[in-house]
């Protein structure tokens, strides 16, 4: 893996230490020219859009590389509370029903599912992680008779905690209850076959480890599942349009994932997570992880050694590209304040510090990190 010549292509880097990817990816040089072309394609008018067209199925199909899907299984979304609230409320709920979830989901993932009660009747039961895992175990005992859907964080944002999606998946595929997955904080950092791994459905953002820009994301709706989804929101791109006649209106919808996308998408985000995902394919997923958790282990090791308090479940099994530790001479404000102030890029979160290197880090960069804490 060439570091230097990854980073040359981020210059954010060379002006500070960019260690919040769990919060917004910064953006390379390619996906800005990208986004560039996009605006410039949309400048021509009419002329350009079918050059924008042309990018939607080109990215679809890189996303469905990534996570090992069929594109027609992938529906583009603006971001992950959207592909959520797609799914939420898209389902075909009885009175009585329940969802499963936990209590340290972001809020993306909770709202979807609250917003339910009043207009359903369906409840959502909120499982209390321990130690800041959400166990499987537990999930599975609060689901009975009605439980209808589990979700699920693929990586907790507060602490990095990654849950076993397999062992999960394999409960719920068992008993007939969908699996929903928030998987913005584990995909592009951390591997996900959805041809492996029984998930049902799975929305992200592609601002933050996928390093595309904002206002675009994706769904993954499992084929098998997209005919008993109802569309939430729907437009001309939904349906079979008559594009010669729009108004011989007929409430066909597709057959595939695109009659979830109501109208044209952010195509400035279509053209920067494209030439995004153009990085990930070409260095590797495999060798990505493993520069993450060599980056992140080594990170551990010197706050450990440093006095600092660890709440990241650090397991293989459990770990993930974030890192949350809180010190015990200083409080996390201040602390998160220092490292800013030394030109180092963290998160405050639940009152911790969350750590989060990408592949093209450095053991400087952790080293000097570190150092600050250390010495603060």
């Amino acid at each position: 893996m060439d570091v230097s010549g990854i980073r040359a292509q981020f210059p954010l880097l060379s002006e500070v230490t960019y260690l919040e990817h769990s919060a917004t990816g910064p953006l390379s040089l390619p996906v800005r020219q990208a986004a560039s072309e996009a605006l410039a394609m949309q400048a021509e008018g009419s002329r350009g859009v079918p050059r924008l067209q042309a990018e939607v199925p080109v990215l679809k199909e890189k996303i469905a590389r990534l996570i090992g899907a069929s594109p027609q299984e992938i529906a583009l979304v603006r971001n992950t509370a959207e592909g959520l609230s797609i799914v939420a409320g898209g389902i075909r709920w009885r009175e009585g029903d329940c969802v499963v979830t936990d209590n340290i989901e972001f809020p993306a993932n909770i709202y979807p599912w609250l917003n339910l009660e009043a207009r359903f009747g369906v409840t959502t039961t909120l499982v209390p992680a321990r130690g800041g895992r959400v166990r499987v175990d537990d999930l599975r005992e609060a689901c009975h008779a009605q439980t209808r859907v589990v979700a699920v964080s693929f990586v907790q944002f507060s602490n990095g905690y990654r849950i076993d999606l397999d062992r999960l998946g394999a409960f719920c595929r068992e008993r007939g209850i969908l699996l929903c997955v928030d998987g913005i904080q584990g995909l592009g950092a951390l591997p996900l076959d959805v041809s492996r791994t029984p998930v049902d459905f799975l929305s992200s953002g592609g601002h933050k480890w996928l390093l595309g820009p904002l206002g675009l994301g994706f769904l993954y709706l499992r084929r098998e599942l997209q005919a008993q989804l109802w569309p939430v929101e729907v437009g001309h791109h939904s349906v079979l349009q008559d594009q010669e006649h729009y108004t011989s209106y007929n409430l066909t919808f597709r057959n595939d994932a695109e009659k979830f996308e109501a109208s044209v998408p952010n195509y400035v985000g279509v053209f920067g997570l494209s030439r995004s995902l153009d990085l990930f394919h070409s260095v590797g997923q495999a060798a990505i992880t493993g520069r993450i958790v060599s980056l992140t282990d080594r990170l551990c090791e010197g706050l450990v050694e440093s006095g600092c308090r660890l709440l990241s479940p650090r397991e293989p099994s459990e770990k993930s590209g974030a890192v949350t530790f809180v010190s015990q001479r200083h409080g996390s404000q201040q602390l998160h304040a220092r490292l800013r102030e030394a030109q180092i890029i963290v998160s405050l979160r639940e009152g911790a510090i969350r750590v989060s290197p990408h592949f093209y880090n450095t053991e400087d960069e952790i080293d000097r990190l570190v150092a600050v804490v250390s010495g603060a």
